[in-house]
């Protein structure tokens, strides 16, 4: 009879662990994210004119993203002419949010350029100089948007990729609608403010993939 409640026991404390894992299981793989990938061509860079915010402009939607400090004044500095950009690929959240990073690099320049390039935090790798900048902001549907002839587009539009977190529950994805604007002029404007076009040299030709 005592073997017998052994036996029952045992296997009671076995199906409950088995119960226990399946569970767990199952909590963990409601609890792991989404993801689905999709490509977006970018057509043009853009800064504000107060330097705050970095503005991607795609065919489906627009990535607007705070300015990396001190990115307008670089932008402004004798650097400018021997820079090159690379745009890896963006993570977006369900609210919205995007994060990305921009690698700089400066190859063969001077010593009197090299100490500027220090100034703005630039790392010497052999006969390059290197930067990384990390991006974080908001992406928005570019929705019935239509841009003027005359803006100042990229030489190559080129592609990026995009991690996108599914939302769950069948709930959908927050997505605003762009608050880029065009002018009577036909100049871009965010919040009132103009947008410039961000001219970096080969960027094109750096961030195809």
């Amino acid at each position: 009879m005592n073997r017998r409640i052994f036996i029952c026991a045992s296997s009671a404390i076995a199906i409950g662990s088995i119960s226990g894992c399946l569970t767990h299981g199952l909590y963990e793989n409601i609890d792991r994210p989404e993801y689905r990938t999709y490509t977006e061509t970018v057509s043009q860079i853009l800064i504000s004119a107060d330097g705050k915010n970095l503005v991607f402009i795609g065919e489906d939607y627009h990535y607007i993203f705070d300015a990396p400090e001190h990115f307008a004044q670089l932008l402004d500095s004798p650097l400018h002419k021997d820079l090159t950009a690379t745009f890896n690929s963006f993570s977006v959240s369900t609210n919205g949010a995007v994060t990305g990073f921009v690698r700089l690099e400066l190859d063969n320049i001077g010593e009197k350029d090299a100490i500027i390039a220090s100034q703005y935090d630039f790392r010497t790798a052999g006969k390059k100089m290197w930067r990384n900048l990390n991006l974080s902001g908001k992406r928005y549907q570019a929705g019935s948007f239509q841009g003027a002839g005359d803006q100042k587009h990229l030489n190559t539009p080129y592609i990026v990729n995009v991690k996108e977190e599914l939302p769950r529950g069948g709930k959908r994805a927050l997505v605003l609608l762009t608050p880029v604007t065009v002018a009577a002029d036909g100049v871009l404007m965010i919040l009132s403010l103009p947008l410039l076009p961000v001219l970096i040299h080969d960027i094109g030709k750096s961030v195809n993939r």
